[in-house]
């Protein structure tokens, strides 16, 4: 969400501050996409796939392995994420598997919102797993 609100017209707010913050702060922290967001940038049509590859074109790529699968199917058996929105599971598992520190994404339905935040910690903590700061891009922006 955050690569597409880049570009989004539609919602300047979200444009300006996703800009803002990848232009300004990105460098100050080490970013990594997963292959199945790539996949997805991929599957977009052009223009926009081309402008979104160019976006990432420096951000190191996480692989997909067997485990984050597993994971994926266990945040939707426990209801953490709709079946209906698998890709969502995916990127959670991802940032969980590699203990990326933070998940920066504007789907504040699925991830950044107080209730997902709790039970995913809850769900991740009795897990034995890490878990995740999940935030919008405004979080990194200061005064």
């Amino acid at each position: 969400s955050v690569i597409s609100a880049y570009f989004d017209d539609r919602i300047t707010y979200q444009k300006d501050i996703t800009r803002d913050w990848w232009e300004n702060v990105k460098h100050s922290y080490e970013l990594w996409i997963s292959m199945v967001t790539r996949m997805e940038l991929e599957a977009a049509g052009e223009p926009k796939r081309s402008r979104f590859l160019q976006l990432i074109e420096d951000v190191y790529l996480l692989e997909l392995v067997d485990e984050i699968q597993d994971l994926a199917d266990k945040y939707i058996s426990a209801g953490i994420v709709p079946d209906r929105y698998l890709g969502d599971a995916f990127h959670l598992s991802y940032v969980t598997y590699y203990k990326i520190d933070y998940l920066v994404t504007w789907n504040c339905s699925h991830f950044a919102n107080v209730t997902k935040r709790r039970k995913i910690k809850l769900f991740n903590t009795s897990a034995g797993l890490f878990v995740p700061e999940i935030v919008t891009p405004e979080f990194f922006m200061e005064d």
